[in-house]
């Protein structure tokens, strides 16, 4: 079976996305007070919720800190073939004079793109 690669990126991004926000509800004055009035009664519950709640952050942001690392590595191999392409491709927006040599330079800077997402 196949996965679709954008497929992919749309779900990390709209998990992270989701996250971000369920984390900015858990840090709203209506959330803490809430666990503040349960730590009048409870104060294990709600010590587990703001542990909880800090793991939450550090590993959100382990998980884009380490998108991000994997995104620049794959960058890195690829940087110099990039460059490349995407100079090719500038002379050949400029020039504008040979359609088959345009879209094969398309298609080279479009499967190097591919290749560095690939890598992550």
């Amino acid at each position: 079976m196949l996965l679709n690669i954008e497929h992919l990126e749309q779900i990390r991004d709209e998990r992270l996305e989701q996250l971000e926000k369920q984390e900015l509800e858990l840090n709203s004055s209506r959330v803490q007070l809430f666990w503040e009035n349960v730590k009048k009664r409870d104060s294990a519950r709600a010590e587990k919720f703001f542990r909880e709640r800090r793991a939450i952050v550090v590993q959100r942001v382990k998980l884009e800190n380490e998108i991000l690392t994997r995104i620049a590595r794959s960058l890195n191999e690829l940087e110099d073939d990039l460059k490349e392409g995407c100079k090719n491709l500038q002379t050949q927006i400029d020039n504008l004079d040979n359609e088959v040599a345009f879209l094969n330079v398309l298609s080279r800077v479009t499967g190097i793109l591919a290749r560095i997402l690939l890598l992550f």
